[in-house]
């Protein structure tokens, strides 16, 4: 059996997520050992050592801002120390599997895949830096050379790398083109319905929702590459617009954009809840009492599919949704929700056609949900493809190189 050093700056891997760190080290046919920070992104704290997965933590600086200095440094202190880390444990390892983002990360993984030509290098994107970042921070816009810098670090990792994998094929292909040789294909992020579901129940949370109300989520992170104004605007519409309906808007999570967003809230005359950072067993609880999932992202956003739409597709929310590409192909061929690309009205029209149609959309909704997971998104078949190809890049790169 091969071994793997699975290398990710984020995932809470001492419990479990959807994350795809934790569905690698779970799921794929190998012995995985995961090196990442011993801070929490998502919870903005240091993190709590469970041993539940075989991992080493890596000590980085904390930060609170996502778009702030301190996060800057934080990853590079990470990529300094991942550094001396590989170039003396990497040695025990047949894979050197690494997630990016970071950018910083993955070219230390391929420098110590350069000076170690026998090893397998695998490059999995699940976002694209820094090119995803402009749209939520401008003045990167401003700093022409340490972008070009900064994207260099990926290209560097992407040229040395023997597998480009990622997400969604607009990141495959992104990164593939410049490497002609590496094996490329795209994995979803993945939903596993029966274990999902089950793991992360949380009986003694209890929660209380009128059989007449329609609840509207918003699921993750508030923070600066979401469109916030334009789902508030659109609920308050609605609201204004469906005198037969009680609706209630409720923000699963939390972030550096809560108060804001709290404040907003309490003049719009909207009926909301905001339950800020919480587990992830209680995530999926509230989702689960949810009928209407918003998946809007700011405008000229990069990204093509979030971990948030796979959390609303596995408890069978009727999405609507703004981001292009795998994202809203599958929405439409499944008819599991609807796209929106003009927010400013478009928005506020699908949503109020929705909850007005509700009675009739609310009995197919799960069924159509759980079609799209058996066909497209099971884990079981994404992560046993992967091992397969992974092993057959490994053992052809053994070959080659003893020839």
């Amino acid at each position: 059996m091969y071994k793997l050093l699975l290398v990710s700056v984020f995932g809470n891997v001492e419990a479990d997520t959807n994350e795809r760190v934790n569905s690698l080290y779970d799921l794929l046919l190998f012995k995985v050992k995961i090196v990442t920070t011993d801070f929490s992104h998502r919870d903005k704290r240091y993190k709590t050592r469970t041993g539940y997965r075989d991992t080493d933590y890596i000590h980085v600086t904390s930060y609170k801002g996502n778009l702030s200095i301190s996060r800057l440094i934080s990853h590079c202190s990470f990529a300094v120390k991942l550094f001396f880390y590989i170039f003396v444990k990497g040695k025990n390892y047949d894979i050197i599997y690494c997630i990016s983002p970071t950018p910083s990360s993955a070219f230390v993984c391929a420098l110590y895949k350069i000076l170690n030509r026998r090893k397998v290098l695998v490059i999995d994107i699940i976002d694209i830096w820094p090119e995803s970042l402009i749209p939520v921070a401008s003045y990167l816009k401003f700093l022409s050379p340490f972008f070009y810098l900064w994207k260099s670090l990926s290209i560097v990792a992407y040229k040395a790398a023997d597998a480009i994998i990622g997400a969604t094929q607009y990141y495959q292909s992104s990164a593939s083109r410049y490497n002609k040789s590496a094996f490329t294909k795209f994995y979803p992020l993945g939903i596993e319905y029966d274990r999902d579901l089950s793991s992360f129940e949380e009986p003694h949370l209890k929660i209380s929702k009128a059989t007449d109300e329609i609840w509207i989520a918003y699921a993750g992170n508030l923070g600066a590459a979401y469109d916030f104004d334009a789902m508030i605007n659109a609920v308050k519409f609605t609201v204004e617009n469906s005198f037969d309906k009680k609706i209630r808007l409720i923000f699963i999570g939390g972030g550096e954009r809560e108060v804001e967003i709290k404040e907003k809230l309490s003049l719009s005359g909207i009926s909301y809840l905001i339950t800020g950072n919480i587990k992830y067993g209680e995530y999926l609880s509230y989702l689960k009492y949810c009928d209407i999932g918003l998946n809007i992202f700011i405008a000229n956003t990069k990204v093509i599919q979030s971990y948030k739409f796979n959390d609303y597709v596995l408890c069978g929310l009727f999405i609507i949704n703004n981001l292009r590409g795998e994202t809203s192909d599958i929405i439409q061929e499944y008819n599991i929700g609807c796209n929106v690309f003009s927010l400013d009205i478009r928005l506020k029209e699908a949503l109020l056609e929705v909850v007005s149609n509700w009675d009739s959309l609310k009995s197919r909704i799960k069924s159509d949900c759980q079609k799209v997971i058996n066909e497209r998104l099971s884990k079981k078949l994404i992560y046993e493809n992967l091992s397969l190809d992974l092993i057959k890049v490994a053992e052809m790169k053994l070959r080659t190189s003893d020839s």
